[in-house]
């Protein structure tokens, strides 16, 4: 059987695709009006009044940290010293990894406590090249270690 005429079932679905749209629609202009409504309620409550909020204090480390240069050199040697000792337990064969943990964590503590020397030295200042290349040392040689370079 053939269907010569089809214009009958085009305006069917034509008339069904526009009275779906016509519903979402209406369904959305519903939502949208309802959602400017509350707003509209919520803009006429009162707001609190705040008090005035200082912006962010910054505190210079530098400045507070007086340049203390034996305690910076013999920070500096410490780690140098726990840097040597790692070395010498990493060449030993028969030392377990769990035994050079601590020290990882010792280099770890010492680093984090001669950080904040290294902003309170002058730039010039041949000690901050020193420290400045010792922390970074100890940077690496954790990051490798907790990588598991040395299995």
């Amino acid at each position: 059987m053939k269907i010569t005429h089809d214009d009958a079932i085009r305006d069917v679905a034509a008339r069904k695709i526009t009275t779906d749209q016509t519903k979402q629609a209406g369904s959305f202009d519903a939502i949208l009006n309802k959602v400017i409504e509350e707003n509209k309620a919520s803009q006429r409550m009162p707001i609190p009044h705040t008090s005035a909020i200082s912006g962010p204090s910054f505190i210079d480390t530098a400045s507070l940290l007086s340049v203390d240069k034996p305690r910076i050199v013999n920070g500096a040697e410490r780690l140098l010293n726990m840097l040597e000792e790692f070395q010498m337990k990493l060449a030993d064969a028969h030392v377990p990894l769990s035994d050079i943990s601590p020290i990882m964590e010792r280099i770890n503590q010492e680093k984090d406590l001669l950080l904040p020397f290294l902003d309170s030295l002058p730039e010039a200042d041949p000690l901050r090249d020193v420290l400045n290349r010792t922390l970074i040392t100890c940077s690496v040689e954790m990051g490798k270690f907790e990588r598991g370079d040395y299995l």
